[in-house]
């Protein structure tokens, strides 16, 4: 039974219990109607922690589906990619140019991937994980190391970003793509993901996307290596990124400002041909 019908039928049970204790109050004598009081507060009380179980189950299949909604739109984004590389047959297909990952974390959100990962296996990869008590001991090291990751790895940073349409998310709110992009070249840095929008920046944004090319985004990005003892290995489509053993990439991103950058055609640097960019990691 779903929970919100679930409950209306307790709330009727409730209610028929102590309508019936009432018409048959005059003829109970004061100890039998003790005795029933007892008997309906247990089982108000039963009934509220059954509630309050049903409650912490919805509030988990409702973060699940956000894992699960965050998966699908990063396997979008990587069969998108795929797409854009098959060509005919004998046709030799040319990446498009892309910049060097910064070293900063805070730069671009593949930074923060490279972080993780450098930081994964300086932490972890050293540790025993040949027997089963190792393996043990190794997951609850890593759910351990993704909890201190994420507390530890944040800061406020801006980016120059390409936006790529707000759109309305099916559950509320407002998203877009976003292309983080080099500011002395304008090459993209990494892939484009997708970020969650506040209204005031999303309306900000839906008013004036035509007038500007470019936004700079202001916010505190912040790492959720995401810890998972099932995921062995990348996987077909390494959906999310994998940092390493049981360890997959989450991050969180929150707007504190969003400003429209006006790109002068004159001084606008046109990226360099494939062979001429810098080289970065995919």
């Amino acid at each position: 039974m779903a929970p919100k019908r679930w409950a209306l039928a307790a709330a009727w049970m409730i209610a028929g219990a102590g309508a019936t204790s009432i018409a048959v109050a005059q003829d109970a004598s004061p100890a039998e109607q003790r005795v029933r009081i007892v008997r309906l507060s247990q089982e108000v009380s039963r009934l509220r922690q059954d509630l309050d179980a049903a409650r912490a189950q919805m509030a988990q299949l409702q973060e699940q589906r956000q894992t699960l909604e965050r998966a699908l739109r990063e396997a979008e984004s990587v069969i998108s990619r795929l797409r854009t590389q098959v060509g005919s047959v004998g046709v030799r297909i040319v990446e498009a140019p892309k910049a060097a990952i910064p070293d900063d974390p805070m730069a671009s959100p593949m930074s923060l991937f490279r972080e993780l990962r450098r930081r994964y296996a300086r932490d972890l990869a050293g540790l025993a994980q040949d027997s089963d008590a190792d393996l043990a001991s190794y997951r609850r090291a890593v759910d351990t190391w993704c909890k201190a990751t994420g507390r530890d790895l944040h800061g406020t940073t801006q980016w120059l970003t390409r936006i790529d349409g707000v759109e309305r998310r099916r559950r509320g709110g407002y998203e877009a793509r976003f292309q983080v992009l080099e500011d002395s070249s304008l090459l993209p840095i990494g892939d484009p993901f997708v970020l969650a929008i506040p209204r005031r920046f999303a309306t900000r944004l839906l008013r004036d996307m035509d007038t500007f090319p470019l936004w700079r985004i202001t916010g505190v990005l912040a790492a959720a290596p995401a810890y998972d003892p099932t995921r062995e290995t990348p996987g077909v489509f390494d959906v999310p990124r994998f940092v390493g053993r049981y360890v997959g990439f989450d991050y969180s991103f929150e707007f504190k400002d969003v400003a429209g950058v006006e790109v002068d055609q004159k001084t606008e640097r046109t990226p360099p041909a494939p062979g001429q960019a810098h080289s970065g990691e995919r």
